[in-house]
C-alpha cells in the first residue's frame, strides 16, 4: 500500500526535476557563447514551465484516480493510496 502512493509521488517529483534540471546547461550554454542577454529570457520561461509542471502536480496528487488505474493496484491497496496522496497533496498530516 504505501509503496504505491511512494510509487506515485517518486514518479511526479522525478518527472518535473527532471524538466528542471534541464535548465542548467541550456543557461551554461548561452553563458559560454556570451549571450547574456538570453539567459534571463530562459530563466523566465522556467520559472513558467514550474509554475506549470506545480500546477500539474497538485491536480496529480489531489486527483490521482486516473494515475492509479493504470497502476493494476488492487482495489484496497488503490483506496489506501487515493487517501494518503489526497491527505498528503493537501499538507494534512499523515496518521
Amino acid at each position: 500500500m504505501l509503496i504505491a502512493q511512494l510509487a506515485m509521488k517518486a514518479t511526479v517529483l522525478m518527472t518535473l526535476v527532471s524538466v528542471l534540471l534541464a535548465l542548467t546547461p541550456i543557461i551554461a550554454h548561452l553563458h559560454g557563447a556570451g549571450k547574456r542577454a538570453d539567459i534571463g529570457r530562459e530563466i523566465h520561461q522556467g520559472i513558467w514551465i514550474s509554475l506549470v509542471l506545480a500546477l500539474v502536480a497538485i491536480l496529480l496528487m489531489l486527483f490521482p484516480e486516473p494515475f492509479l488505474s493504470i497502476s493494476k493496484l488492487q482495489p484496497a491497496e488503490t483506496l489506501h493510496a487515493l487517501a494518503k496522496s489526497t491527505t498528503s497533496a493537501r499538507g494534512q498530516r499523515q496518521e
